[in-house]
């Protein structure tokens, strides 16, 4: 809730701003709780270790609940604000979907407040509680065609590429992992270069 609340006094003011488009960083509404895995030694390389398959069932529960009260609470409050102001959202956080199944996810909302689709990261192997994406899709909005990356893919130039093939004139990348702004800048400038895209990073 208290992220929540972050977020929305950010999306006022940039909506007051002028903006049209606003993203948020990876896992803004959960507060990346994939960085918690390596901690509770939830990682690929800890599955031959000793309860192994209960830690990973506890931190699911956790995850799936979490999940679900962003789903049922959080993203209809960010459907109302796009819908108020009238801009494209590009919302990451986590998705629960049938079966419990979660998905790092960034929601689409466009500027009537509808979700008009989603991106699943593709890119996630460590992410050992979530299920990976498939697509590249790209979303019309208002002010233009944009498609999505999420942290990781972003270090691989055959996504923005497929993005970029799919239509896209723009790329949002939501992104938590990576710090440094070398390493950040040098990857954004190489897939806005290689593709002829401007480039929306957004990361904390």
């Amino acid at each position: 809730k208290k992220n929540l609340k972050t977020l929305l006094a950010y999306i006022d003011e940039a909506a007051e701003n002028g903006a049209e488009v606003i993203a948020t960083c990876e896992g803004v509404l959960d507060g990346y709780i994939t960085r918690e895995l390596p901690g509770n030694r939830i990682r690929p390389e800890d599955r031959s270790t000793r309860g192994y398959a209960q830690r990973v069932a506890r931190f699911r529960k956790r995850q799936e609940a979490l999940a679900a009260e962003i789903k049922a609470e959080a993203i209809p409050i960010l459907q109302a604000r796009a819908a108020r102001h009238g801009v494209t959202l590009f919302v990451n956080t986590l998705d629960l979907r049938r079966k419990g199944a979660v998905y790092n996810t960034t929601f689409v909302i466009d500027p009537e407040g509808r979700i008009v689709g989603t991106y699943d990261k593709i890119h996630a192997a460590f992410e050992v509680v979530n299920r990976l994406g498939k697509g590249y899709p790209v979303f019309d909005t208002p002010y233009a065609p944009i498609g999505v990356l999420v942290c990781a893919d972003r270090q691989f130039p055959e996504t923005a590429r497929a993005v970029a093939l799919n239509g896209a004139a723009v790329l949002v990348i939501n992104s938590y992992g990576m710090w440094g702004q070398g390493e950040n800048e040098r990857f954004i400038r190489q897939r806005a270069y290689e593709n002829g895209l401007f480039v929306l990073f957004c990361h904390p």
